[in-house]
């Protein structure tokens, strides 16, 4: 707990002004807007990430963030990108994935088989504790990763 909390208000932030700001100035819808954060973080991952085209990806977690990383990885030049998650399969493939795996102790196998070898890149989409460990020891060696 911090011992001064900060505010809208104690920054002089007119909260009322900011919650239509976009929506009112630049003519955005309110659901268009709201993927404006997922996409900039996932954008800057993929960038971040040092990915070239071709490269093998797969992306841990089918959240928002992780299925706009599926969607930048794509349109970026990544060659297969593989998803895992317990969930969110037919978003992940409509979205560019080439598979969908569930999470469990097989995952390494399956996804290298799919990808043709251990990915190049491995983002980490889940937030909890032991996944990036986990991710880690998904990718190849001397390869990348990233959370978001």
């Amino acid at each position: 707990m911090r011992d001064n909390p900060v505010s809208a208000a104690s920054l002089g932030v007119d909260v009322q002004k900011l919650r239509f700001l976009i929506h009112d100035d630049l003519h955005l819808h309110r659901d268009d807007g709201s993927l404006a954060e997922p996409l900039a973080v996932a954008l800057h991952g993929v960038m971040r990430s040092g990915m070239k085209p071709g490269d093998p990806v797969l992306v841990v977690g089918a959240g928002a963030i992780g299925l706009t990383l599926v969607f930048w990885a794509r349109r970026l030049g990544a060659g297969k990108v593989a998803v895992s998650d317990l969930q969110q399969e037919t978003r992940a493939m409509a979205l560019g994935a080439a598979g969908f795996f569930d999470a469990d102790e097989d995952l390494s196998r399956r996804v290298n088989e799919h990808l043709g070898g251990e990915p190049d890149i491995v983002f980490e989409c889940v937030g909890k504790p032991g996944v990036i460990d986990h991710c880690i020891g998904l990718v190849r060696p001397r390869g990348s990763g990233g959370c978001s």
